[in-house]
């Protein structure tokens, strides 16, 4: 369709609005009003910036380049295989602006839409620069996320906007930029749970500054960094990886320009209690994964590879493909574990052809996107989110701040009813450790002199205890003198005992040494939330053992009556094993051929011994039922012991025809 065309049936219309308007200021064009919504817009300007496109290519102004338009939405695109000048640029929007005022179209400027630029193309929210040969983050873009006044009232609704403008390619974002958006974020939205904030409510002060700190940091960057745009992968290829107590990282090059870049944040304190060398493993398979997902997507296959790791043992591990025997056995199994799954990714023909070799920490480029202070105190609000008073009474502290410190059983059952779940586990782990020493001293069966005087983990588990209405009943029945008449109390409490010290302990568990191993009792309903955090430590200290290993550790100091369906569920659902057990090799079903005759296969099955009083005159205890595999016709064979003569005595005695 010709642009006069367009235009004529446009004007031609019955009872059509103004139609759009352009001007031209600085290459930008201006457009609104749309007769038939704005989908039709684009169509009409993508129509009229292809025919100017072609005049101005028939009379050479554009020599040399073939331009592509396309629209999306309200937004036109103009992609060329090279960047043009300036005036190339004015003269393309000046002939656009000219042909819609030939038709007298008014030029109103309410939307705006940026059609080219100079030397860039907008796609994907990302600038070209270097004719084409790099792209970064957009100028204008970034000045408007982190040049901005740090002094203004921040609230939760302005935080997230801020928060949320940020681009999900990490790659042509500075180091720990998209890591630490996404720590802020978790924050802001942790807090306004707990604290059960409105969004247009102001931060707490310790996410405020922060947030002014995060921003101070990338304030300094003039620019954001350059990232090759494109990749060859018949070029060789460098991988330098790193790897810190809370981070991954790896950077990519070819020819001395960083292609591909990426970085991981470690949150779970699980994975940061990993050994350096199992992290630093875990860096190079972040690395592989990352380069194997580009060559699926872009049907490539990179031809040379040269892995670098500042960690010897983990550059020993990848070379000889074993690890060494003298490392402990924990930090061994998850380096095998680790290994594995490297060579897995890529196969081991594959693996044995990349170059592996060490490189000093100072010379590694991944070593600065690992060390992060601001990452290290966000991760650190993380694992201490809360602050409160030892109070019952008191609100919550909006500040993130310091650990609640309770010295009384008063203080610390207040913070019981206060605190959420994620300080829970913090509280039960000292708590636990506490119970542990005076488990191994039988602290628990020594009387106290007052209550005062009782240890922190008695009080901890005491008042969990006289919470559950259940177990406040058993403390009860067990403590008065003259015990009722109760059969069910009677069976429910007969492993169960009150220690002086009025903890419910149960007395059925034997160690090697046959001594008793007193187990706190809890209940299922009630304590649900701490059985999941008694088993969340276990498992996660233990080094994430299976599901009998975890129950034997938490049976020595707890019991709840479905506790091992608890540890069943808990360790099935645990994402690390997940991400990191062994995948087991699928096999078919064996089959065997079907057979064309009666008694041409038959199937053998022994049973017993059976007693002699379901035979009183028999002499037998085994019986051998053969069946045939076609007719499914079954003889029963008598036998005395099973044995292999047996077996083929009664075969051959009976006559298969």
């Amino acid at each position: 369709m010709d642009v006069q065309d367009t235009f004529m049936q446009l004007r031609a219309g019955v009872g059509l609005q103004r139609f759009l308007g352009l001007y031209h200021r600085g290459g930008t064009l201006v457009f609104t009003r749309v007769p038939y919504g704005l989908a039709i817009s684009p169509h009409i300007l993508e129509v009229a910036v292809r025919h100017v496109v072609g005049r101005l290519i028939t009379a050479g102004v554009l020599p040399d380049c073939q331009v592509k338009i396309l629209h999306y939405m309200d937004d036109v695109f103009l992609l060329s295989t090279r960047s043009l000048t300036p005036t190339e640029v004015s003269t393309l929007t000046g002939r656009v602006v000219d042909l819609f005022a030939r038709y007298s179209l008014p030029m109103s400027p309410k939307k705006t839409i940026v059609l080219f630029d100079t030397a860039k193309v907008n796609a994907l929210g990302l600038e070209y620069i270097d004719h084409g040969k790099f792209v970064r983050f957009p100028l204008p873009r970034w000045q408007a996320l982190f040049h901005i006044d740090l002094d203004r009232t921040w609230t939760y609704r302005t935080v997230l906007s801020h928060l949320g403008m940020l681009t999900a390619e990490s790659d042509v974002l500075p180091e720990h930029c998209l890591e630490q958006r996404n720590l802020l974020q978790g924050l802001l939205a942790s807090e306004r749970h707990r604290l059960q904030r409105a969004l247009t409510d102001t931060i707490s002060p310790i996410l405020g500054v922060l947030l002014r700190e995060w921003l101070l940091i990338y304030r300094d960057y003039a620019e954001p960094p350059h990232l090759c745009r494109f990749i060859n992968a018949a070029l060789p290829t460098t991988v330098y990886t790193d790897a810190s107590q809370y981070a991954l990282a790896y950077k990519i090059y070819q020819d001395g320009h960083l292609i591909l870049q990426g970085q991981r944040v470690l949150r779970r304190r699980t994975e940061r209690a990993l050994h350096a060398n199992v992290l630093e493993l875990y860096a190079v398979y972040f690395a592989l994964s990352r380069l194997i997902l580009y060559e699926s997507l872009a049907k490539v296959h990179f031809a040379h590879l040269t892995l670098f790791t500042d960690n010897k043992t983990a550059l020993s591990c990848l070379r000889t493909l074993r690890t060494k025997s003298t490392n402990p056995v924990g930090q061994q199994a998850f380096l095998q574990r680790k290994l594995g799954q490297c060579i897995e990714l890529v196969g081991l023909v594959r693996f044995n052809t990349i170059r592996f070799d060490y490189v000093d920490t100072t010379a590694n480029p991944a070593d600065s996107a690992t060390r992060s202070l601001l990452t290290a105190r966000l991760l650190d609000r993380f694992d201490n989110p809360l602050s409160t008073s030892t109070t019952s009474g008191q609100e919550l502290a909006a500040d993130l701040g310091q650990r609640p410190v309770a010295t009384s059983l008063v203080q610390r059952a207040a913070i019981l009813q206060v605190l959420p779940t994620p300080w829970l586990a913090t509280d039960l782990v000292s708590a636990i450790q506490d119970y542990r020493r005076l488990h191994r001293l039988f602290h628990a069966f020594r009387p106290i002199g007052t209550q005062s005087d009782l240890p922190a983990d008695l009080c901890f588990f005491r008042a969990r205890q006289r919470d559950s209405s259940r177990l406040s009943e058993y403390v009860d029945y067990l403590s008065s003198p003259s015990r009722g008449h109760s059969p069910s109390l009677r069976k429910a409490t007969q492993h169960l005992v009150v220690s002086p010290s009025g903890l419910l302990l149960r007395h059925v568990l034997y160690d090697v040494y046959g001594q008793i191993v007193p187990q706190v009792a809890l209940h299922d309903d009630d304590h649900k939330e701490l059985i999941h955090d008694i088993i969340h430590h276990f498992h996660c200290v233990g080094g994430h053992l299976g599901i009998k290993a975890t129950r034997h550790l938490v049976e020595r100091y707890f019991w709840s009556p479905k506790l091992r369906h608890a540890v069943r569920r808990y360790v099935k659902q645990c994402q690390p094993c997940l991400l990191t057990q062994q995948s087991r090799a699928w096999h078919s079903p064996s089959t065997y051929p079907a057979p064309s005759r009666p008694f041409q296969t038959l199937g053998l099955d022994l049973t017993g011994p059976y007693h002699t009083a379901v035979w009183h005159t028999a002499s037998f205890k085994v019986v051998l039922t053969a069946t045939d595999l076609l007719t499914k016709y079954t003889v029963l064979i008598p036998l005395a012991n099973g044995t292999l003569s047996e077996v083929l005595h009664g075969l051959r005695s009976v006559t298969w025809s």
